[in-house]
C-alpha cells in the first residue's frame, strides 16, 4: 500500500510539474520543506499527530510556509493532509526526486577520496563524467582515509575503484597466491 500511495502521489505532482515546466522548482521547494520539518520536532509532531484535525494542520502549514514554499507544493501538501497521506510524505518526496532527476538527466555520483576534493578537481571530474555518461552529474565527495590515494567512484550500483588501497589489496592477493616453493622458502 505504501509504495502504491507514494507512487500515485509522486507521479501526480510530477505530471503537474512537467505540465507547468517547473519540476526543479517543485523539487527544491519540497527539499526545503523537508529540511525545515527535519529540523523542527514540534512541527513534525503536529504534522504527524493522528488526533490533530487536517484543518488545524493546514492552518499551521499555511502560517509557516505560505510565503516560503511554491504554491503548488503547498497545495500538494494540503491534499496529502486532507487525505491523511502525510505519513507517506518521506517516500513520496524521495520518489518524486527520483522522477525529476531521471527526467532532467541528473545523476548522483559518490566520489571517495583520502582528502576533500577542491572545486577545480570536482569540476574537471564532473565535466569528464558528463561527457562519458551524458548526464548532469552531481558529485558527493566523501573523505575516506583508508583509500590512501586515488579515487573510488560509485554511480548507482557500479563502482570504479582507482584507489591505492585497492591496488595494494590486489598486490597482496597476488603475493599470497604464489606457492611457498616459488619464494625459495623451505
Amino acid at each position: 500500500m505504501i509504495n502504491e500511495v507514494s507512487n500515485r502521489y509522486s507521479r501526480g505532482l510530477f505530471a503537474l510539474g512537467k505540465e507547468k515546466g517547473n519540476l526543479l522548482e517543485l523539487k527544491a521547494s519540497l527539499e526545503e520543506f523537508w529540511q525545515v520539518l527535519e529540523e523542527n520536532e514540534d512541527l513534525k509532531n503536529v504534522l504527524f499527530h493522528q488526533r490533530i484535525l487536517p484543518k488545524e494542520k493546514k492552518r499551521v502549514m499555511d502560517k509557516i510556509f505560505s510565503d516560503e514554499l511554491n504554491q503548488d507544493v503547498l497545495n500538494f501538501l494540503y491534499i496529502l493532509i486532507e487525505k491523511r497521506r502525510e505519513y507517506h510524505l518521506k517516500s513520496i518526496i524521495n520518489e518524486f526526486k527520483q522522477l525529476v532527476d531521471q527526467a532532467e538527466k541528473i545523476l548522483d555520483v559518490e566520489v571517495r577520496s583520502a582528502v576533500e576534493l577542491n572545486e577545480q578537481t570536482k569540476d574537471k571530474l564532473r565535466s569528464k563524467l558528463d561527457q562519458i555518461l551524458d548526464y548532469n552529474i552531481r558529485i558527493f565527495n566523501i573523505v575516506d582515509k583508508d583509500i590512501i590515494a586515488g579515487l573510488k567512484i560509485k554511480v548507482g550500483d557500479y563502482i570504479l575503484d582507482g584507489s591505492l588501497f585497492n591496488d595494494l589489496k590486489r598486490l597482496q592477493q597476488k603475493i599470497e597466491s604464489i606457492p611457498v616453493s616459488k619464494l625459495g622458502v623451505n
